[in-house]
């Protein structure tokens, strides 16, 4: 079963309880997994072991580098899903030219919304106001979309969203290649 992708499906309903409902069987059935795997291990070292603190909630299986000790995957936690109820569309035609600009609003507004985005991207996407910064087009047009450090990791960057810029997949080709002082400094 894809958490993320039943969580943004079903995210237009009012379902808070089923979500959380839903987190509460699949950490059981894990924590009861991994109580039959350890048997002779306590609550503590199967906590210390397997489970990280994220967001107040302490008990997020996750995956952990075994010398440095380091989060490296979370489970998708289903019951912190952010409820968004679907706005009804106005009585108008998408294919008349009075009433485009509606229709891009609304798409691009959905597209804040998206699970699917991640919470890096999606602040990518408000902090740029939804434009690429090369072709100063709307990020939300059915293209793939790529993250670019401005000043690379090699160099001393971070992966901190002052770092970071959103780009059309094709702008980001542009930008990579580009000698350009000015393009490259975006």
């Amino acid at each position: 079963m894809n958490l993320i992708g039943w969580g943004e499906h079903y995210r237009t309903a009012t379902l808070q309880e089923v979500f959380s409902s839903i987190s509460y069987r699949i950490w059981k059935a894990c924590y009861a997994m991994l109580r039959k795997k350890h048997r002779r291990r306590n609550a503590s070292w199967i906590f210390n072991k397997y489970f990280t603190k994220k967001d107040g909630n302490k008990w997020i299986l996750c995956s952990k580098h075994r010398k440095t000790g380091d989060t490296e995957i979370t489970l998708f936690q289903i019951a912190y899903v952010e409820i968004k109820r679907h706005s009804l569309c106005r009585h108008l035609n998408p294919y008349d030219p009075e009433n485009y600009a509606y229709f891009k609003k609304r798409r691009a507004s959905g597209s804040r919304q998206s699970l699917l985005l991640g919470k890096v991207r999606t602040s990518l996407l408000r902090k740029q106001r939804k434009n690429c910064p090369v072709c100063k087009i709307a990020l939300f047009n059915e293209e793939d979309l790529k993250v670019r450090h401005v000043k690379p990791r090699k160099l001393g960057g971070t992966d901190k969203p002052s770092n970071l810029r959103l780009f059309h997949k094709e702008c980001h080709k542009q930008v990579t290649t580009s000698k350009d002082e000015n393009l490259l400094a975006i």
